[in-house]
């Protein structure tokens, strides 16, 4: 098995072909998709608040910025580790 960089979830093995799968649609997960995001769009404008909004624009740029941190070194580690393998 092969860990492709940037996909720690994803296990790639030599035969991996993602054109090759087959779709499911999931009616359960579809229909808790849809209530939330109706729930959002209809109960969302009621309770805006403006410093709300500040800090989900904060948190977003801090939790992305963490990410982009931590996932770009682990990246590369990975690349090296294969290219030394191969």
């Amino acid at each position: 098995m092969q860990l492709v960089a940037g996909s720690e979830r994803i296990i790639a093995q030599a035969g991996s072909d993602p054109a090759s799968g087959r779709i499911r649609w999931a009616p359960v997960k579809s229909l808790w998709i849809g209530l939330m995001t109706a729930g959002a769009l209809a109960l969302g404008p009621l309770f805006f608040s403006w410093s709300a909004f500040a800090l989900f624009l904060v948190t977003s740029a801090v939790t992305l910025c963490f990410t982009l941190l931590i996932s770009w070194p682990m990246a590369s580690i990975v690349s090296l580790r294969s290219r030394a393998s191969s």
